[in-house]
């Protein structure tokens, strides 16, 4: 067993000092982005700083709970380079929305409910490629922020 592991241990090694050509192209961690739907209702009662934190709420809770995900994985591996998309939904019937077309593409995301007073404030996704989701944000009645 331990053969095995030292085993692998020097493969691994060996394959991060000299990469070898994959044999299908992958999308490239800046291919993804990250998006994030706020209630535009609520920044004329919060104001614009309380938002930008739900906004980082969101994103932050989206990244971790999808952070196994392969696509996550991507995305944090260029730290410099990653993409964020901020939409503006109407209130919180818009935001229902556009959880149900994530909901129906098999999109996943994190709803944020700001506790105690329990308001659904945004949601997030976990980053996704431009192809995954054109659909959803087309015809949608949010806009980007």
């Amino acid at each position: 067993m331990s053969s095995s592991a030292s085993s692998s241990s020097a493969d691994q090694q060996q394959s991060s000092s000299s990469p070898s050509p994959s044999p299908s192209p992958s999308p490239s961690p800046t291919s993804y982005a990250q998006h994030i739907v706020l209630r535009g209702d609520l920044v004329e009662t919060w104001g614009a700083g309380p938002m930008m934190t739900q906004a980082a709420h969101c994103s932050v809770a989206a990244i971790e709970i999808y952070r196994h995900l392969p696509q996550t994985q991507a995305y944090l591996e260029e730290l410099d380079s990653m993409r964020k998309v901020t939409w503006k939904a109407k209130n919180e019937g818009w935001l229902e929305k556009i959880a149900a077309r994530l909901d129906d593409a098999d999109i996943e995301y994190k709803m944020w409910i700001e506790q105690p007073e329990n308001i659904k404030v945004g949601l997030a996704t976990r980053p996704v490629l431009r192809e995954e989701t054109e659909t959803i944000w087309k015809g949608n009645g949010i806009k980007m922020w």
